[in-house]
């Protein structure tokens, strides 16, 4: 994608990338935009005129911040507009998290370029549950952007198992490094059926095959780790960036062989001392590739598990 120079709130350079037809159904989308204590009474009167423009009346008790949402959608999928008018009602159920990526989609990809982050999230989602188990039955992720951007489990059991599947950190890393279009927050319940083709390098987020190797000396892991430096102060540097108020830590762990290179990198739930865990897709990414560049003297085969916490930058 490419930039036409343009600026938008805070500074963000948009896109000139011709918008792509949502994998949801515009009717979906619209679901989107209702609050979960929405009256069934309520409506929202849609009016494309013959011009193209799209007007919007709030009814019933409708609030004009939804009306606004649903007027955005149908002015943003491509395609030719029905002239006439629309009245539009709350769901009767909530729409599935595949759903609000389908709007992310449509939203994010078309305004913005990749260094602000994952601007179609979905296939990595995809990715996330094609290479492990699916979330836990009842668990939902929590996304709110005020006043920055936050994921968060809920479980409808209240975590009677508080830690996460790899499934389960791998889409909380996939949408911390999402662009979300506004700042209107999202419950995602990923249990529904999938039609996104999974895509993506999620391997990190999945336990390294085979048996766990003997424990190598933390001193030499201390040591090894730290030649990679400069390349975790680069990734702290993008991630920053992107998310200002991202901070906490991060853990994994590595695989070295014989020759005391190493193999293979799997991020864990976060043990570090720090409570805080910095979830970000893009910088586990670059976490697990500068570590790969890690030296380890020969000899040193084994597994080690080390944490960075990265703190809070203004």
């Amino acid at each position: 994608m490419t930039s036409n120079g343009a600026t938008g709130q805070g500074g963000a350079a948009f896109n000139d990338a011709a918008v792509q037809a949502p994998a949801a159904s515009t009717e979906a989308l619209f679901e989107l935009c209702w609050p979960a204590d929405a009256a069934p009474t309520q409506r929202v009167q849609l009016v494309t005129l013959e011009t193209g423009d799209v007007r919007f009346e709030a009814l019933e008790g409708a609030s004009n911040s939804t009306a606004r949402c649903i007027r955005e959608i149908a002015t943003t999928v491509p395609g030719k507009r029905q002239v006439g008018g629309q009245s539009i009602a709350p769901p009767s159920k909530r729409p599935s998290g595949w759903v609000a990526l389908a709007y992310v989609k449509l939203l994010s990809a078309s305004r913005f370029g990749p260094e602000r982050g994952v601007l179609d999230p979905a296939p990595l989602v995809a990715a996330c549950l094609s290479k492990g188990d699916a979330p836990r039955p009842g668990v939902q992720f929590v996304v709110s952007m005020e006043p920055e951007l936050k994921v968060k489990l809920e479980s409808n059991d209240g975590f009677s198992q508080p830690t996460l599947t790899d499934s389960e950190r791998c889409i909380e890393a996939v949408l911390g490094s999402t662009v979300w279009p506004n700042t209107r927050g999202f419950t995602l319940d990923f249990s529904g059926a999938d039609k996104t083709a999974p895509a993506g390098d999620v391997a990190h987020y999945f336990a390294i095959a085979g048996a766990a190797a003997q424990a190598i000396d933390p001193g030499k892991v201390k040591e090894a780790i730290s030649t990679s430096g400069p390349a975790v102060a680069a990734c702290w540097d993008a991630a920053l960036v992107r998310r200002a108020g991202l901070a906490g830590g991060r853990s994994v762990r590595l695989r070295v062989d014989e020759a005391g290179a190493v193999t293979n990198v799997a991020v864990l739930g976060n043990v570090s001392a720090e409570a805080t865990t910095a979830a970000d897709y893009l910088l586990d990414l670059c976490l697990s590739q500068g570590t790969k560049k890690a030296r380890f003297p020969a000899g040193s085969a084994g597994d080690a598990v080390y944490s960075w916490v990265f703190a809070e930058r203004r």
